[in-house]
């Protein structure tokens, strides 16, 4: 059974970050896919990636964890492997940051 995917709004309650906090959280998304785009697309043969493939791929990159010094940024994208409801929250604002259906060159 697939769950159903958290709203932005609940994803930010559930994250307990101020929206300053959400912004720069997915400023750091996108940063980190800026860092990990040519790699990816190089790997994918340079076709276009769904959104959904750059979202899990960011999220994997960890390199949200040296990206800050914001204590709670860094506090909840810690957490995320061991809290499943806040590994949602974390996907839903992550993926927000991201308006296209698909990535390429």
């Amino acid at each position: 059974m697939t769950k159903k995917k958290m709203s932005l709004p609940a994803a930010i309650k559930l994250s307990e970050l101020n929206l300053d906090q959400v912004k720069e959280t997915q400023r750091l998304a996108r940063r980190v896919w800026d860092y990990i785009a040519g790699d990816c697309l190089e790997a994918n043969g340079g076709k276009d990636i769904p959104k959904a493939q750059v979202v899990e791929l960011v999220l994997d990159a960890m390199n949200m964890n040296m990206a800050t010094h914001d204590a709670a940024i860094l506090a909840f994208v810690q957490n995320r492997p061991w809290r499943i409801e806040q590994s949602r929250a974390l996907k839903a604002i992550v993926t927000a940051a991201f308006p296209y259906g698909r990535y390429g060159m």
